[in-house]
C-alpha cells in the first residue's frame, strides 16, 4: 500500500536543505541525539502500523519506480505504509525544506555524492556540510550495501570512507532522442560525426520539417546539454577547467571561442519559438511528432514512451569530434540517490525502504521501470533502456562535474546560461563577443 501526494505548488520561500539542517543543529546547547543501532531488519508488525514519509522530484520513469518500490514494501512489511511526496524539481528545494522544518521526511531523494575540486575556492558542497553536522544516517555498516557496484559506492555514496548515500543510475546528458519512423520515411540516418550531424539538420530542415526543440523557456534542459561541447572538444576538461582558476586557460582561448562558435551551430537547429517552451511542452511537441529531433537526457526516454506508447524512439548521443563509426560514450552523472535524515521519525522502518530497494530480485525490477545505467548489475530488459548499451562501454563524468564559478562571477561566464545570448538563439552576440564577455566576467571575479 502507498500514498502519492503530489504537490502541484509549494507555498513556501524556497530554500535549500542546508539552511534547515544546520539550523536545526545549531543554537546555544548542542542537540542530544538519540542514537540507533544498525541491527539486521526486523520483520512486519501488524499491530504497529507505521507511514513512512519519502520526499523526491518527479519523472515518469522514477514516479513508476518509487511507487512499485512503496508497493512492494508494503507488501512484504504490511504494517509499513510509504506515503510518497513528489514533486517538479523546480519545487523540491521549498518542499523539503518546509518538511524538514517540521522534521517529518524518513527517506529523501538525493543527487549522491560528486566529486570535490580542491582547486576551486568556492564553498563546500551544501552536502558535505550536512554529512559534517551529522544530517544524514551513516550506512556504511548496513549489510545490504554489499549489494550495490563497489565503483559506483566510492564515487557516488561515499565521503571520507562512509558510505551515506544508495545511488541507484548514472545518467547521460548527452543525448538526442529522434522519431525513427519520421527517420525511415525520408532515409535519414544517424551521424557519427559532426559534420555528419549539421548536415542531418539541413535535410530536415529541408524537408519542411522543424529539426529538434528543447525548453528554452526553462533554459536548464537546453544549457545541460552545451557541456557535451566540453566534454568532446577538449583535449582534457578536468584540466581545462582546473586552467581557468589558475589562469593558464580562458573562456576565451582558441578552445573556448571554438566551444562557443559549436554552442551557436547548435542552437540554430532548434524550432522557432523553443525559448518560450517549458520542459512539458517540449516534450510534447516531440511525442506529438511535429519536431525530428529532441535532445534530452536518459531518464526522458521512458516518459516520452509512457505518454507515446506507439513511437518508433531511437536514441543517439551528439557528436563530437571523434572518427566516423565510433559513437560517443555517454557522458553524466550519478542521480537518483537515497538518504535517510538522523532526525527521521521512523529510522528502522527507513532503512528497511533501502533494504527492499537494495535486493537484486526488487532492484532489477526498479531499474527497468526508472531507467538508466544501473549501479547494481541487474538485467536489464525495457527495450530503451537496452537499446543504450554501445553508449555505456565507456560512460564518464561529464564536464557539468567540474562546473565551479568564483564568488560574484557574472552573467556570461556560465555557458549552461548565456546561451541566451548568442544570436542564433535570438540574442545579440557572436560565439567570440560571448566568449569575450564571459573570459571578462571570469577575471573580474577572480580579481585579475
Amino acid at each position: 500500500m502507498k500514498k502519492r501526494i503530489l504537490f502541484g505548488f509549494i507555498m513556501a520561500a524556497v530554500a535549500l536543505l542546508l539552511v534547515v539542517g544546520l539550523t536545526a543543529c545549531s543554537g546555544d546547547e548542542a542537540e542530544e541525539r538519540v542514537p540507533f543501532t544498525p541491527v539486521e531488519f526486523i520483520d512486519a508488525n501488524p499491530d504497529s502500523p507505521v507511514t513512512l514519509t519519502y520526499v523526491g522530484w518527479t519523472n515518469e520513469g522514477t514516479n513508476q519506480a518509487i511507487d512499485w518500490l512503496a508497493s512492494r514494501i508494503n507488501e512484504l512489511y504490511p504494517n509499513i505504509t510509504v506515503e510518497v511526496n513528489a514533486v517538479a524539481s523546480d519545487f523540491y528545494g521549498a518542499m523539503s525544506s518546509s518538511m524538514s522544518a517540521a522534521r517529518l521526511i524518513d527517506v529523501a531523494m538525493h543527487g549522491g555524492a560528486v566529486p570535490l575540486l580542491e582547486w576551486a575556492d568556492t564553498p563546500q558542497p551544501w552536502w558535505v556540510d550536512l554529512i559534517e553536522e551529522g544530517y544524514y544516517v551513516d550506512l556504511t555498516d548496513m549489510p545490504f550495501m554489499r549489494h550495490w557496484n563497489q565503483a559506483a559506492v566510492e564515487n557516488s555514496m561515499m565521503h571520507n570512507g562512509r558510505v551515506y548515500f544508495v545511488t541507484t543510475s548514472f545518467i547521460g546528458i548527452n543525448g538526442i532522442f529522434y522519431n525513427r519512423g519520421m527517420f525511415n520515411e525520408h532515409g535519414w540516418s544517424t551521424p557519427t560525426t559532426w559534420d555528419e550531424f549539421v548536415a542531418l539538420g539541413n535535410d530536415i530542415r529541408a524537408a519542411g520539417i522543424p529539426v529538434m526543440t528543447g525548453a528554452g523557456g526553462d533554459g536548464w534542459p537546453v544549457g545541460m546539454i552545451l557541456n557535451h561541447f566540453l566534454d568532446t572538444m577538449l583535449p582534457n576538461p578536468y584540466e581545462w577547467s582546473r586552467g581557468l582558476w589558475q589562469g593558464t586557460t580562458a573562456l576565451n582561448d582558441a578552445y573556448g571561442v571554438r566551444i562557443y562558435e559549436r554552442i551557436a551551430e547548435f542552437i540554430s537547429f532548434y524550432e522557432e519559438g523553443f525559448r518560450g517552451l517549458d520542459y512539458g511542452s517540449a516534450i510534447g511537441r516531440f511525442q506529438a511528432g511535429l519536431v525530428a529531433m529532441y535532445p534530452g537526457g536518459t531518464w526522458d526516454g521512458t516518459g516520452i514512451l509512457t505518454h507515446a506508447p506507439d513511437m518508433e524512439l531511437g536514441f543517439f548521443t551528439l557528436p563530437g569530434d571523434d572518427p566516423a563509426g565510433h559513437p560517443v560514450q555517454m557522458a553524466g552523472r550519478y542521480d537518483l540517490g537515497f538518504a535517510i535524515p538522523y532526525y527521521a521519525p521512523n529510522i528502522q522502518e527507513a532503512l528497511i525502504f533501502l533494504h527492499v530497494l537494495s535486493q537484486p530480485e526488487n532492484f532489477e525490477v526498479f531499474a527497468n521501470l526508472n531507467g538508466g545505467i544501473t549501479t547494481m548489475d541487474v538485467p536489464i530488459t525495457e527495450p530503451f533502456t537496452a537499446s543504450l548499451a554501445p553508449f555505456n562501454q565507456a560512460a564518464y563524468f561529464t564536464f557539468q562535474m567540474y562546473r565551479e564559478f568564483p564568488e560574484g562571477v557574472g552573467q556570461f561566464a556560465d555557458w549552461e546560461v548565456a546561451w541566451a545570448h548568442l544570436i542564433t538563439a535570438g540574442g545579440d552576440m557572436t560565439p567570440q563577443e560571448l566568449a569575450d564577455a564571459a573570459a571578462a566576467d571570469w577575471d573580474l571575479a577572480m580579481g585579475r
